[in-house]
């Protein structure tokens, strides 16, 4: 699309519209049954041991990423992303540009799974990471 002169905004809405339709192809007892399993003590447990191997940088367009405990209040738990792997690829594929609009997909998906994602910024957005709190809605 990009290089047939398509602009950024409509390749964005259709990013946009394509996971929408793909979020929507999931029963809602399916989403729900995977966001319990995402929100749980075991899947956040597994997902510290994973963010130690990823901080050892094994692979360089991999995401690397630490587990923040909850604040008992405004989330549960939460996921800082020092490095991700969706900007780099779109990075080494020279289209930066796009990233954002992946970001935003999140929104989508979270919310499908009865979870409310807080985030404040991306690394797609120049922040210096990208802030991932979960809370069950």
């Amino acid at each position: 699309l990009k290089t047939r002169g398509t602009p950024l905004d409509e390749i964005g809405q259709l990013a946009h519209y394509m996971a929408q339709t793909r979020v929507d192809q999931f029963p809602a007892l399916a989403r729900s049954i995977i966001g319990r399993f995402y929100m749980s003590r075991w899947w956040r447990k597994r997902t510290e041991k994973k963010a130690l191997d990823s901080q050892r940088r094994q692979y360089a367009g991999a995401f690397v990423y630490e587990v923040l405990p909850g604040d008992g209040e405004t989330y549960q738990w939460g996921i800082n992303y020092l490095e991700c792997g969706v900007v780099k690829y779109f990075h080494a594929q020279s289209a930066d540009e796009f990233t954002p609009y992946m970001c935003i997909i999140d929104f989508l998906m979270f919310p499908a799974m009865g979870i409310q994602l807080k985030r404040q910024g991306t690394i797609a957005n120049g922040c210096t990471h990208c802030d991932f709190r979960f809370q069950k809605r």
